[in-house]
């Protein structure tokens, strides 16, 4: 489902920005936002983690990895309606939870995790009217994720983790500063990520294993999930 909606909004955003895109090879349209072929952005929001069979055997929920989340990115117009944006962010999250043992799940411990990543995307624009204009975007995803259990050294770790995101948001102007032509916008956006690190407790079910004489399976780990943000954005 996630696959098809990103095709869906790439095919939509492709369609809107095609007339977009004819309109600069013919007669000179009124400066915006748009034309401006750099910007830079400082976004801030709210990271809501998910599930998966990792969180699942740990007792921990995606509330355990939710927490505030900051990005600050450059952003390149290659065309009106095409940019590039290369955005670096991080996220903080801490919580009391389960004891990480399921047989010893009535004691509890701290968890705390920290998310820094690297996170470009190409960025598919339509303008509404003059000052508003929506887009649609999609790119790879390198998450460096440090864990922590306060009682558990061995099932706390740092990883580097490989995957992908889609986002969709919308900028409103709100000062044009006539005296270097540049803009400043506001806006909301929503990103999806998916990155998942592999066994990611492997060391800890092999000392679960050899104490309790079990044959579990290490657990993988999706350490995305959703992100919603409000933006300033400085066009020059």
């Amino acid at each position: 489902m996630f696959y098809r909606t990103l095709v869906i909004l790439a095919v939509v955003f492709a369609l809107l920005g095609g007339p977009v895109a004819a309109q600069e090879v013919g007669n000179e349209q009124k400066k915006d936002f748009l034309d401006k072929k750099s910007a830079w952005a400082v976004k801030l929001g709210w990271h809501l983690g998910e599930t998966s069979a990792y969180t699942d055997f740990w007792k921990l929920s995606s509330g355990d990895m939710s927490g505030p989340a900051l990005e600050v990115g450059y952003e390149y117009r290659f065309y009106r309606w095409l940019a590039l944006e290369v955005p670096l962010g991080f996220r903080y999250a801490t919580r009391t939870v389960p004891f990480g043992d399921p047989a010893l799940s009535t004691r509890t411990e701290r968890f705390t995790q920290f998310n820094l990543w690297l996170s470009p995307s190409a960025k598919f624009y339509a303008p509404v009217g003059e000052k508003f204009g929506v887009y649609a975007g999609l790119g790879p995803d390198v998450i460096y994720t440090s864990n922590d259990f306060s009682t558990n050294d061995q099932l706390g770790s740092s990883e580097v983790g490989f995957g992908f995101h889609g986002m969709a948001g919308g900028e409103y102007i709100i000062q044009q500063i006539r005296e270097t032509g540049s803009y400043i916008s506001i806006g909301l956006e929503y990103k999806y990520t998916k990155v998942t690190i592999k066994d990611a407790d492997e060391t800890e079910i092999r000392r679960l294993n050899f104490k309790q004489g079990t044959n579990l399976a290490p657990h993988d780990w999706d350490i995305g999930g959703h992100t919603f943000m409000a933006s300033v954005r400085y066009h020059y």
